[in-house]
């Protein structure tokens, strides 16, 4: 799933969910799974991506990750997203639409 245009995407949700979803990490993050699933998240699945937000955060913080190589060239979106936090919810993007529940139709 490194394929450009899914990267893309994943990183248009990011910043959707930032700039759409609402001002907490459970909104934002309940925003990007409705979009994609189209059901709403259960308390666990938000927990667990929470945390897995967090663990990205502190990932780009210490320079274990680079921002830039994940959201690409840009410092910020247009409207002044922190590459940091747009870069940690690309993360969060990319495992929701990696879920199998995303990408197989029963």
């Amino acid at each position: 799933m490194n394929d450009p245009t899914f990267v893309d995407c994943a990183r248009a949700l990011a910043h959707r969910a930032l700039t759409e979803g609402g001002a907490t990490d459970e909104a934002r993050i309940s925003y990007a799974f409705r979009r994609v699933l189209a059901r709403p998240a259960s308390r666990v699945e938000i927990a667990r991506l929470v945390a897995t937000l967090q663990k990205q955060r502190q990932r780009l913080s210490s320079g274990e990750l680079n921002a830039s190589a994940i959201i690409g060239l840009q410092s910020d979106a247009p409207n002044r997203v922190p590459a940091n936090e747009w870069a940690a919810y690309t993360v969060v993007s990319r495992i929701l639409l990696n879920l199998d529940e995303t990408i197989t139709r029963e």
